[in-house]
């Protein structure tokens, strides 16, 4: 995980041309993916980056995965192979929902995945290989646990939190954003660790 300032993480994103929303409590929820491919870790960052009510820029960041843990990179689910989210925007791909029956922000928007299916360990992208569409893609916690230190099952494909506090704030954070702006409605931006 990294801790990149909010300034860092807001010029990331608008470098690469997405959008960055600065009214008070919009939301910009970015995952920061580390560049090496070795599956099963806790080794990416999520942040959470916003104005306040009183106009201080604020980020959090947590510590993810963002993608497939090992056992679906090496059995997906689908036979075309594991879901990557890919890297890029996701416009208002998320809202409140639930996933297994836990609190959770689920996908109500297509999205585009890479498909890993060479079925190893590691984390392959092949541009020729995507596909657009509704997965499942939800952020999630290792609910119903509070804590998790490798990936496991726990995602095939999800953006996933090992540590159910984390992703309570953020849960929290997005029912906050429904009170003053009046959407629950959240886009999701997701760049390498290395572009920060």
């Amino acid at each position: 995980m990294i801790t990149p300032s909010y300034k860092k993480v807001m010029n990331a994103v608008m470098g690469k041309g997405y959008a960055w929303f600065r009214k008070p409590m919009d939301l910009n929820i970015i995952g920061l993916r580390n560049p090496t491919p070795t599956g099963g870790k806790f080794d990416d960052t999520i942040c959470v980056a916003y104005v306040d009510m009183l106009g201080n820029d604020i980020i959090k960041h947590f510590p993810a995965t963002t993608d497939p843990g090992i056992h679906y990179l090496t059995t997906p689910i689908n036979p075309s192979g594991a879901a990557i989210l890919a890297l890029g925007q996701h416009r208002g791909i998320w809202n409140i929902g639930k996933h297994k029956g836990y609190d959770a922000l689920i996908q109500v928007r297509p999205c585009t995945v890479v498909r890993d299916n060479n079925r190893d360990a590691f984390r392959d992208y092949d541009a020729k290989n995507t596909e657009y569409g509704m997965f499942g893609i939800n952020l999630h916690s290792v609910d119903p646990h509070e804590y998790q230190t490798t990936i496991g099952r726990w995602s095939a494909g999800c953006q996933v939190l090992p540590v159910k506090a984390d992703k309570d704030h953020i849960y929290s954070l997005v029912r906050l954003q429904r009170m003053f702006i009046g959407t629950s409605s959240v886009s999701y931006t997701i760049i390498l660790d290395s572009d920060v």
